[in-house]
């Protein structure tokens, strides 16, 4: 015997299910109790519709078939195909299946197919809702998701940095110190001052985010660049975001080519 806490009474231990996971092998509600669980459970969402068991409905007509969405018999030729199911239909016409899922809408958070976003509007993962479409005219390239396309508004960028604040500054302190140990004693700092100020002359001029990009990347798996003047050049922040730092040898410099000691003389 086996207790069961819903039924909170002693059970046969046949009518448990097994769990491979628990000390006794065996799941802690008995089958009974499961099944009247998830019928609880289904009652309480939204547009539930009790479905009417399939040991006292009658014999299906011809050309008909059960909708579980409905709770009664619909047309085939009204059901989708799925391989999976038995008789290779889904088991919800095409209209039952819509309506489930726009009554689904007040539990799901993005809109779906049968329940489209309103026009003019793009969804933002930090408020989890659509906002205006301008409120993502000019949200920064950090804000784009792996698809490449901006998924916070310029208000959610705001907000999901004040609230991971630390993790940046984190980033930021992290970046100073790897770039100034990769910054040698010889280096030319006023030169590079004047690229980082050619740089936002660029911007202003353009009106596009531009920024400066270490052409072989201080952070690397096979090779961490220098911060020296011939290892910068100004690049779109597009262009930089999807470099990342990934080594790009049309732009590595031949350190041991004739010429290059004069970057250096202190060194030679």
């Amino acid at each position: 015997m086996k207790w069961c806490w819903f039924h909170a009474a002693w059970e046969p231990m046949g009518d448990f299910g097994k769990s491979k996971g628990r000390s006794d092998g065996l799941q802690p509600l008995c089958r009974q109790a499961r099944a009247e669980q998830d019928r609880a459970k289904r009652a309480s969402r939204a547009g539930y519709k009790p479905q009417t068991p399939q040991s006292v409905r009658e014999a299906a007509p011809e050309g008909k078939k059960w909708c579980a969405a409905h709770g009664h018999y619909c047309n085939v030729t009204e059901f989708g195909r799925d391989e999976r199911k038995k008789g290779s239909l889904q088991s919800s016409c095409r209209g039952g299946a819509r309506d489930l899922d726009a009554a689904r809408v007040g539990r799901s958070s993005r809109a779906s197919k049968y329940n489209p976003p309103p026009a003019g509007t793009k969804w933002c993962c930090w408020h989890k809702r659509h906002e205006p479409r301008e409120c993502f005219a000019d949200a920064s390239v950090t804000a784009k998701d792996k698809s490449g396309k901006v998924s916070m508004c310029r208000v959610g960028q705001t907000e999901y940095y004040r609230a991971n604040k630390g993790r940046y500054l984190g980033a930021v302190r992290l970046r100073q110190a790897r770039k100034l140990r990769a910054t040698p004693k010889w280096a030319d700092v006023q030169a590079m001052s004047r690229i980082y100020a050619e740089c936002r002359q660029v911007e202003r001029a353009t009106g596009v985010p531009h920024n400066v990009d270490h052409a072989v990347p201080l952070k690397n798996r096979y090779v961490c660049g220098l911060h020296i003047p011939c290892n910068l050049r100004v690049i779109t922040a597009a262009e930089n975001s999807s470099k990342n730092n990934k080594l790009i040898p049309s732009l590595a410099i031949d350190l041991t080519a004739p010429g290059w000691a004069h970057l250096h003389p202190q060194a030679a």
